[in-house]
């Protein structure tokens, strides 16, 4: 069946054999026909700085002219389909916006789409524009290239699904007779994410429905589970995270009052795709942590250790640590009293840091599964945590929350037996069923995610009387349809007449 697969490659950039090994040997092994998009390398690392590309400026002025809602609502076509530019372009243009517009941080504002829209909009509205440019662009590009094949492709792949270019190309799968899959490395290094899916997996990983983890069943028997639990915790003792490399040791802050307890803020990079990805709660990583830390300083007896992300030194963008800049500058506007109980570090081995302090509170960071099975804390997370959930953290939509359970006592700082039982048990199901190992056996994996039934081959046979029906234009009452369903789906189900053929039965 794979030899009758066809594989479009989103980009050589991120998708490569060194990356993403097992992949490439399936296609090799498969005899599968790949298409690789390796054109246009320097507009996919833009990153959301769209300045000087003279391909969107035709594109501009009609977007200028067009008031808060109009364009709100802008849309552009994939063949008859309108397509909403604004929730393609929104994780880019923010992703540059936080990384060099310091308002996002002073004046914070929630994640929610029509809040970051108006902010971008009365604050940034050239680089809003010039992502949603890039965005019909894209689309345009993409339906070209798709047009441009004999035969659909049957799988397109792209990395994270956060840029622009990646975003359009799920969303254009979602319309024809492709299958998407999305790859991402995971915080082991070794492992990776390869899960079919039209929308970025930025902490969405499907692993965070708890329906997904009963799904990935593990061993009745004691002795086969047990077996496997090895060897997943085995990987996590061999991860090797490709972006940060841990010093050996660390700083550890020698307290004005050692004998309160410590807490230990786990910053993230400061427009990362983690928290970007939300659609509520925090947009802005530094405003959060700034709160966080005054009111641990304010209303709980803890010291506090802040741990900034190195990888901001090397963020496009960025490439200086913007939140422990921010948070430095928080520490020399405290009051005399309140200044010794904050430590401000980066480059230390988070281990050691964890293994010296009593509690930790995050907001997505897979830093905190680490602290969780080598130091035994529980973490409290505030970022919908893709490992919310599962059984060994506390998760909190608000900081009001937090704090009411961090003074009643209820949240617990260290994991108990069930704490550890439950992180063994998602571990084990996260790293031997659900991500792709970087081993020769691997190739059994990917081939389960991507092989399914073999009416995959009627997309490959010669054009029936179905296929050509199938593939004509879309008729002007199906296209209002399409439009309704997209608007409101709640109201087209509502309508549908199958669904009230269903209620009259």
């Amino acid at each position: 069946m794979s030899g009758h697969f066809r594989f479009l490659l989103a980009d050589d950039i991120h998708i490569h054999e060194r990356n993403f090994k097992p992949l490439f040997r399936y296609i090799e092994k498969k005899g599968v026909t790949v298409e690789v998009h390796r054109e246009l390398r320097e507009l996919k690392g833009r990153q959301g700085d769209y300045s000087g590309v003279t391909s969107l400026e035709p594109r501009l002025d009609a977007l200028r002219a067009l008031d808060r809602e109009a364009l709100f609502a802008r849309t552009h076509p994939h063949r008859l389909v309108p397509l909403r530019l604004f929730p393609l372009a929104r994780a880019e243009a923010l992703t540059f916006a936080l990384a060099t517009r310091g308002h996002w941080h002073s004046d914070p504002v929630d994640a929610n789409e029509r809040a970051t829209f108006d902010r971008l909009f009365d604050e940034d509205r050239e680089i809003l524009i010039r992502n949603m440019a890039a965005a019909a662009w894209w689309i345009d590009l993409w339906t070209e290239a798709l047009d441009r094949f004999d035969v659909p492709p049957t799988h397109a792949f792209v990395f994270s699904g956060s840029l622009i270019y990646g975003r359009v190309l799920m969303e254009l799968c979602k319309l024809q007779r492709t299958r998407c899959f999305v790859l991402e490395s995971s915080f082991t290094g070794r492992e990776f994410y390869l899960e079919e899916r039209y929308t970025p997996i930025a902490n969405r990983s499907s692993i965070r429905h708890r329906a997904v983890r009963d799904a990935l069943r593990l061993p009745e028997e004691p002795i086969p589970r047990m077996r496997e639990r090895a060897k997943a915790l085995q990987r996590v003792h061999l991860a090797a995270n490709k972006n940060v490399v841990q010093p050996d040791g660390a700083d550890l802050p020698r307290w004005a009052e050692p004998a309160r307890p410590t807490c230990l803020v786990l910053g993230q990079v400061a427009n990362d795709f983690s928290i970007i990805e939300q659609r509520s709660g925090y947009l802005s990583s530094i405003a959060f942590y700034r709160q966080l830390i005054q009111r641990l300083l304010d209303e709980t007896p803890y010291n506090v250790i802040f741990k900034g992300h190195p990888w901001e030194h090397k963020k496009t963008h960025l490439r200086r640590a913007l939140t422990k800049e921010s948070l430095a500058a928080l520490r020399d506007s405290l009051p005399a009293e309140e200044r010794p109980r904050l430590a401000i570090r980066e480059h230390d081995n988070l281990i050691a840091v964890g293994n010296a302090v009593d509690r930790v509170v995050l907001l997505s960071s897979q830093g905190g599964i680490e602290l969780a099975y080598y130091c035994g804390l529980r973490p409290s997370t505030l970022g919908h945590a893709f490992w919310g959930g599962a059984g060994f953290s506390d998760d909190y939509e608000h900081l009001d929350a937090l704090f009411e359970d961090i003074v009643s006592g209820r949240t617990q700082a260290l994991l108990d037996l069930d704490g550890v039982e439950a992180l063994h048990d998602w571990l084990t199901r996260y790293l031997q069923l659900h991500l792709v190992t970087d081993r020769t056996a691997s190739i059994t994996q990917v081939q389960r995610k991507l092989e399914v039934s073999p009416q995959i081959l009627l997309r490959n046979e010669p054009p029936s009387a179905t296929r050509r029906a199938l593939e004509r234009p879309l008729s002007e009452r199906t296209v209002r349809k399409l439009r309704k369903l997209q608007r409101d789906p709640r109201s087209f189900f509502r309508d549908a007449k199958w669904v009230r053929k269903l209620r009259e039965r």
